[in-house]
């Protein structure tokens, strides 16, 4: 398996005709290890996993996330993110 750590800068989309619904992360075939926002560890009460998406509970406008998941490239047949 692999370990992998993402760290990003994100940003409500300020257009008042754009979706405002809660932030999600579309991540397939991983397995979350750990999630902070703005290096805090979040609770399970305020992230939810719903089939291969991380949905926040409620996320300020602009935050830093980091994000650490495992996964098996060698069992990635799509060839899309971490393959062999």
């Amino acid at each position: 398996f692999a370990r992998v750590t993402n760290k990003m800068r994100l940003k409500k989309n300020a257009d008042p005709k754009a979706d405002q619904g809660p932030l999600a992360l579309d991540g397939e075939g991983l397995k979350l290890e750990t999630i902070k926002v703005d290096g805090k560890p979040l609770s399970d009460s305020e992230y939810e996993l719903r089939g291969d998406k991380l949905v926040f509970r409620s996320a300020p406008a602009a935050f830093e996330v980091e994000i650490a998941t495992t996964c098996e490239p060698q069992k990635n047949l799509a060839f899309e993110g971490l393959y062999r």
